[in-house]
């Protein structure tokens, strides 16, 4: 699956990271197939009201994953470590990882990703609340990436070996394709081990 987020139109001014990825993401832009795959980790699975803990991220770069180029930022938080949900994903208000500003860490994944196509497993749940803090903070700016979601990937690539397959949504929770693939999952439930493990799963269903 692929689809595509635009901005609003209008004179804002923004940060120069911002200004440097419009321009990336211009239509008729020169670009090269290149991809990040990333994940977020949040406080619940309600993209309106959900609080943003991690963004996790590594790039693809000639079919290997580029571990010198990782992304992972902890965001500051008034809702980690009141629920289940925070809990499962390790992250703690008073952890011991440095929590950056959520304006600081989008920024800098605007950086990151560039042009680049996106892939992430479940996509609309990360880029929705992605494009959620971007707006809210940068009125106008949303994602405007391709993106690819791998859990749609894997059921169009089961679909065209057996057209009547019946798809079960358990089938294609990361956890279960990975295990299909004989991938091991690495920090799972943190949002850089979660976006490694998407990305071995990528190279392993892509065409």
């Amino acid at each position: 699956m692929k689809f595509k987020f635009w901005r609003n139109s209008g004179e804002t001014s923004y940060p120069e990271e911002i200004k440097s990825y419009l321009k990336a993401n211009k239509p008729g832009e020169n670009k090269r197939k290149q991809f990040v795959v990333f994940d977020t980790e949040s406080s619940s699975l309600k993209i309106s009201t959900a609080e943003l803990l991690s963004i996790g991220a590594v790039k693809i770069k000639d079919n290997s994953i580029s571990m010198k180029e990782t992304f992972h930022y902890f965001l500051q938080s008034n809702d980690a470590g009141s629920n289940r949900n925070v809990q499962i994903h390790e992250i703690l208000k008073n952890g011991k990882d440095e929590k950056k500003e959520v304006e600081f860490a989008l920024l800098k994944f605007l950086e990151y990703v560039g042009n680049a196509v996106l892939i992430a497993h479940h996509a609309k749940h990360d880029v929705g609340l992605i494009n959620r803090y971007l707006s809210e903070i940068f009125p106008g700016i949303r994602l405007l990436n391709h993106v690819i979601d791998t859990a749609e990937l894997a059921i169009e690539n089961d679909k065209k070996r057996k057209p009547d397959i019946a798809i079960k949504s358990e089938n294609y929770s990361l956890d279960a394709l990975a295990e299909k693939h004989n991938i091991e999952l690495i920090e799972r439930h943190t949002a850089l081990g979660d976006a490694f493990t998407t990305a071995l799963l990528f190279l392993k269903i892509k065409s």
